[in-house]
């Protein structure tokens, strides 16, 4: 369209064109009825990866697939597993935000379609509360930070089921 009269841009047609890009959430064109065309584009921001059919897609806060991931994986996204574990992530990693756990967590699985187990970046299981999720990382601050580096390394994986005790399994 270049060199042409701003009043004939077709700019329905461009504003389509764009939005129909996967990572595109919304597009306001404008002009100044002279000679410039404002483009803003605002894209979805993906919180995390869903594994479904061996594949891996990211995902937006609204539960909206935006795209298949590449084969480089944005490592800072934890990956999600399960039955409505997209409708159930955005409400997980509010809880996670609120804890010390942010940066451990390498993936979630949500185990019958009503509670979630957390694979940490130091591969240690967790089955966390059905109920209270934040208390079940708070336990497990409080229970790791007793435990020396040589013996956390022989965890499996640790269930917070149930906040009055702790089950650890071992390698």
């Amino acid at each position: 369209y270049y060199n042409q009269s701003i009043f004939l841009l077709p700019l329905e047609e461009i504003s389509n064109s764009i939005n129909q890009l996967s990572w595109v959430k919304n597009v306001n064109l404008s002009t100044n009825f002279n000679n410039k065309l404002k483009v803003e584009i605002f894209e979805y921001e993906p919180i995390g990866l869903l594994f479904y059919n061996n594949q891996l897609f990211y995902f937006s806060k609204n539960g909206k697939i935006i795209d298949k991931s590449g084969e480089e994986i944005n490592e800072s996204l934890i990956i999600f597993h399960g039955n409505q574990a997209l409708k159930e992530a955005h409400n997980l990693l509010n809880v996670i935000n609120k804890t010390e756990a942010v940066n451990m967590i390498k993936e979630a699985y949500y185990i019958n379609e009503r509670r979630w187990n957390v694979k940490l970046q130091n591969n240690i299981l967790l089955n966390l509360s059905e109920i209270n999720i934040e208390e079940s990382f708070k336990n497990y601050i409080k229970l790791i930070k007793k435990i020396n580096n040589s013996d956390i390394i022989t965890i499996k994986s640790i269930d917070l089921r149930d906040s009055k005790k702790v089950i650890m399994s071992f390698k």
